[in-house]
Order: structure tokens, then sequence, then C-alpha cells
């Protein structure tokens, strides 16, 4: 993948997305799933993904493709996207009498 400086020279002006609402659903999609944005969900900021970077200064990169304008999260085909694969968290731990603060009506308990 390029670099921040080379995706921002080469950049289109203008932002992506025409507000927020498109803006999270497509991360949601594409940045939330992929293994070069990753260390920003870790909270690694400086090493984050560079197309997002841009994107987010209000340019629209050259790795994104014109997709469907119209449905959120598929206005664009990010062609860095790289499915992450990370393994699924473990589910929490069940602490003794966690649940013995708040008894069911005794009507439920039968």
């Amino acid at each position: 993948m390029r670099g921040y400086r080379q995706i921002d020279a080469s950049a289109t002006d203008g932002a992506p997305f025409s507000n927020s609402t498109e803006g999270d659903a497509w991360t949601a999609v594409w940045c939330d799933n992929c293994t070069h944005d990753r260390p920003a969900r870790e909270g690694r900021y400086e090493d984050a993904c560079p197309i997002l970077l841009v994107a987010l200064t209000g340019k629209t990169p050259q790795e994104f493709l014109p997709m469907d304008r119209f449905r959120l999260g598929a206005q664009y085909r990010c062609v860095c996207f790289q499915r992450d694969r990370r393994p699924a968290p473990e589910p929490p731990k069940e602490v003794d009498g966690q649940l013995a603060l708040f008894q069911a009506p005794k009507e439920e308990q039968q």
C-alpha cells in the first residue's frame, strides 16, 4: 500500500461522503473489517490506514473505486481492502454469584 503523502498527492479534492452517516456506514463495512485499519482499532492511530486518513481530510483517494452512490456502505470499493482474520474474542467469563443480586419473580422461577 502507498504511504500517506503519495495517497494525499493523488487524491481528488472533495469529500468522498456527503455526510457523517454515509462515512460511518462505509467505514463500518470496509475499514472496521480491514487489516490495514486494525492498528487504529487497537488505539495505535499513528499506524492507521493512510487511505482512510486522507478521506477524513476531505479528499477522495484514488483507491476508492465508485460503486453504488445511493447505497450506504457501498458507495466505493477500496482496492486495498484485506479482510482482518483475527480470532473471535472469547466470551466473558462468568463470576460466581453474579446473578444472585437480582432474582427472577417467583412466577418466572417455575
